[in-house]
């Protein structure tokens, strides 16, 4: 079960081998048979217990074997990796505690990123979670692969293909391949045994030209050959089957060079062991015998494949088989799917009567018998989904936090568009490629899919968030809108530097934002909904697990979790309907049924938190509330847990506090109490008693997340919680000394007398805690020469300004030629890294800057840091 497998025997095979089989055969020709492995992979954002088990099952199998087979065997691997499957594998850290290396997320991830980075793998550019094209707009794919394309660079430090395109599900005709055209993309994949084979004929598919690159409309497209494909996992003589071994020679002795195999696995294979070692087997065997060239589609798509003989250690243009321009190409799908869908996507997607469920019919509900207002419809046409995709296209910058959140939400709901259940798997077929068995069952959209479609309406609420952030209210506010399209109000709580979205269902606040008021930067603090979700309701779970298995899959802020009392323990309040009031101008007031849980959630003018005072009452005296934090949730969905503090609970101030220190500035999330409350430190969330034991850290196995969980005192049933949404610059004393700063030197936040204030001075050197938070000293500890020390010279026409740089300050230069005048602003700039020199010249813009007509000039400095 070890993470990384002992490699020795298997290193000293390939070293023997490769001296045995070194002579002789197709490689005194110089011909080689080309072969690209590739592994194909997608998964919603999961919690991190299932990304584990998928990792590793502690038997020796799962994800981590493909990436072991190419880096012992030093060969490339063609890797088609969803930005949702990614960032689930980014954010799925295993605790130190448990000593499960093998198991971690993070760690994979940079196995993967260090096979492309040395040029032994290739990521195949992709949509965000493999949404079949042919449903939504070119505009619409675009912007996925777009988003797509800035997660994967970000997770794993290499952008992927910008030539080769991996259509979901393969689902392609000629619309597809405009599509694809549209984007920027030259090749894309296609099947050998169905597209070729129905757009082309038999002998086409199944002679020479079934293994080259075939041209038509203008995009080349690769074979992946779907039946050799069907003996991966075959091994004899430890090693290729016959049949592939047969197929390969033939390759190898062909007079056309410019041919490939492509052999497919799903990731998921390789959870099974006997696959995983099979596998081992066969790539250790290609991998040894020098008539073979294992490659990379994009070496192959861009000219980097020798196909000189003898070699010239160049890479050759591939020639392709010109099918024309014009063609009409009936839709068709991989094998499986072509099968289930009668040959025609169209009727999962759109539904078949009497016989398919239809996603562009769906009517989804917002709990269960209360259903949305409109169909799921067609993005570019109409429905919930049009609606939804229309408010976010409509965000003003598609970059700003609440654009990139907003996109990430609408592009993971479209995960394997329209997926069904099938119980016909039976894809046998005559000589014509006809099935023998055709699919005639009566099947529904599949749970996955409906978990994820049902979602795609929640990415309209980031418009909204766009409205806000663009003209905030110089007072909080509260306004009853539907801003998720489900025909109900939510009530929004906001002011100048937070917003907040509560729902009646619960009571509870399902997303919330912090707003840099000097930058405008927008950060998600409460809310994961580019998450996979536990239902295609606005339901949470409640319970973290049931039966073995993840139950909530998500925690918002303010949730009802668990009661006492009277009545007996109950959870029936997590997904009740409670009455809203307003309370005042700028709060409300959430009651549950029965009137047994009152809270009222108000905003001041001016300052980041949202207080709830509870009030339990009649069956309910012992309260157990749960709140979801997800600081920066971007940053979590591309970093993970890499930038994440540890949670701290400062108990003697009644105060917990979870930073997030990835992006341009500190983001956190800060819970308080009062007396009559408390925080649950030994809460957990998963169940030991019951024999589950997660490897995640605790209260971060759900998606993107740390759970809290606080309750009231006993005997107390009148407690105040409140929930701070802070950016980098929330000052609550506004001594201009940042929150997260102050908590981190031992400062009070909430004081600005003394010490605690911008003009104290701890250490006793010779700079105040302003200057010291500026130029990132510790105000605990005594500097004498801390203070930059810049530099002029002249240049010959001129002055250069020498002076370092700490990234995130801005610098403002200012020039003088007589200290009786006015200082003048030269401009300012922000550093984006450190630098320990960095030279501002004084070139002429300026009056006389000429070092020979100024006979004195002065220069000043100035740092300012948000």
């Amino acid at each position: 079960s070890s993470y990384f497998r002992d490699q020795s025997q298997i290193a000293g095979d390939k070293s023997v081998l490769y001296g045995w089989f070194s002579r002789g055969g197709a490689n005194d020709r110089g011909k080689r048979a080309k072969v690209a492995l590739i592994t194909h992979g997608n998964e919603p954002i999961r919690s991190a217990n299932e990304m584990h088990e998928r990792i590793n099952d502690g038997l020796g199998a799962g994800y981590f074997r493909p990436i072991d087979t190419h880096e012992a065997f030093d060969v490339p691997i063609n890797l088609h990796i969803t930005p949702t499957l990614a960032s689930a594998l980014q954010w799925a850290k295993v605790d130190p505690a448990v000593n499960k290396p093998w198991r971690d997320g993070p760690t994979l991830n940079s196995r993967i990123s260090g096979l492309l980075l040395s040029d032994n793998g290739m990521l195949f550019g992709t949509t965000f979670a493999d949404h079949v094209l042919p449903f939504g707009t070119t505009a619409f794919a675009q912007d996925s692969v777009d988003l797509a394309n800035e997660l994967l660079t970000e997770i794993y430090s290499t952008a992927p293909s910008s030539t080769v395109f991996w259509p979901a599900e393969r689902v392609v005709d000629d619309g597809v391949l405009s599509t694809i055209q549209a984007m920027g993309y030259s090749h894309t994949v296609v099947d050998q045994m169905r597209h070729f084979f129905k757009w082309f004929g038999r002998t086409q598919a199944l002679g020479q030209t079934g293994y080259r690159i075939n041209r038509v409309n203008d995009v080349n497209l690769f074979p992946i050959h779907d039946f050799a494909s069907t003996f991966r996992f075959q091994n004899q003589d430890s090693g290729l089957n016959n049949p592939l071994r047969e197929l390969l020679s033939r390759r190898a002795r062909s007079g056309t060079q410019d041919q490939v195999l492509s052999i497919l696995s799903d990731w998921g294979d390789f959870s099974d062991g006997d696959n995983a070692d099979a596998y081992d087997r066969n790539v250790r065997w290609l991998a040894n015998r020098p008539w073979i060239e294992l490659v990379t589609l994009e070496d192959v798509a861009t000219g980097g494949i020798d196909l000189s003989q003898p070699a010239d250690g160049l890479g050759d243009n591939w020639g392709t088989v010109d099918r024309g321009t014009g063609q009409s190409l009936q839709r068709t799908a991989k094998d499986f799917i072509d099968h289930a869908t009668q040959e025609d996507y169209g009727n999962w997607y759109f539904g078949q009567s009497g016989r398919e469920e239809g996603l562009e019919p769906k009517i989804f509900d917002i709990r269960s018998g209360a259903p949305v207002p409109q169909k799921f419809g067609t993005i570019g046409t109409d429905g919930i989904a049009d609606g939804a995709w229309t408010q976010v296209d409509g965000i003003g910058d598609a970059d700003s936090g609440q654009g990139k959140l907003g996109r990430s939400v609408a592009h993971a709901a479209m995960f394997v568009t329209a997926f069904h259940d099938q119980q016909n798997f039976d894809t046998s077929k005559f000589s014509t490629g006809a099935y023998i068995y055709p699919d005639t069952d009566s099947n529904g959209l599949a749970g996955f899919s409906k978990l994820a479609q049902s979602q795609l309406r929640f990415s309209a609420l980031y418009n909204r968030v766009d409205a806000w952030a663009s003209s905030p209210p110089a007072i909080a506010t509260t306004s009853a809108e539907d801003v998720d399209l489900d025909g109900e109000n939510e009530y929004l709580l906001f002011n100048a530097s937070s917003f907040a979205v509560f729902e009646a269902m619960g009571g509870r606040c399902v997303a919330a934002f912090a707003r840099n008021p000097s930058t405008g930067a927008v950060y998600q603090i409460i809310g994961t909904q580019p998450a996979h979700a536990g239902s295609e309701t606005e339901d949470e779970g409640t319970l973290n697990v049931n039966a073995g298995e993840v139950s909530a899959r998500r925690t918002s802020a303010f949730k009802d979790w668990f009661a006492d009392g009277n009545g007996g323990p109950t959870s029936q309040y997590v997904n009740a309907i409670y009455g809203v009031a307003a309370s005042g101008t700028n709060g409300w007031t959430f009651t549950a049924p029965g009137g047994h849980i009152s809270k009222t959630v108000t905003l001041p003018d001016d300052d980041p938190e949202l207080q709830a005072a509870y009030t339990l009452s009649g069956d309910v005296n012992k309260l157990y509330i749960r709140h979801g934090l997800s600081p920066n949730l971007w940053n979590l969905i591309s970093r993970g847990q890499f930038d994440l503090d540890d949670l701290v609970d400062d108990s003697s101030n009644r105060r917990i506090t979870l930073l997030n220190r990835g992006g341009s500035e500190p983001v956190g999330a800060t819970l308080t109490y009062d007396a009559n409350a408390q925080h649950q430190s030994a809460a957990v969330d998963d169940d030991p008693a019951g024999g589950t034991e997660w490897d995640a850290l605790n209260m971060r196995n759900q998606a993107l997340v740390e759970q809290v969980e606080m309750t009231n005192v006993d005997g107390q049933t009148s407690f105040t919680i409140g929930l701070s949404l802070e950016s980098g610059n929330t000052d609550n004393d506004g001594d201009t000394l940042p929150n997260w700063w102050e908590r981190d030197n031992g400062l009070a936040p909430d004081s600005s007398a003394g010490d605690d204030g911008a003009g104290g001075n701890t250490d006793g050197d010779p700079y105040d805690q302003s200057v010291e938070y500026v130029l990132g000293l510790d105000p605990n500890v005594a500097e004498f020469n801390a203070m930059p020390q810049p530099s002029v010279q002249p240049n010959g026409s001129g002055f250069d300004v020498t002076f370092p740089l700490l990234a995130g300050r801005t610098y403002r230069v200012w020039y003088i030629d007589d200290l009786s005048s006015t200082w003048q602003d030269a401009g300012s700039f922000t550093a984006a890294s450190d630098s320990p020199a960095y030279t501002w010249t004084d070139d002429g813009t300026f009056t006389n800057p000429n070092p020979d007509q100024v006979e004195n000039r002065f220069y000043y400095i100035e740092i300012t840091r948000p």
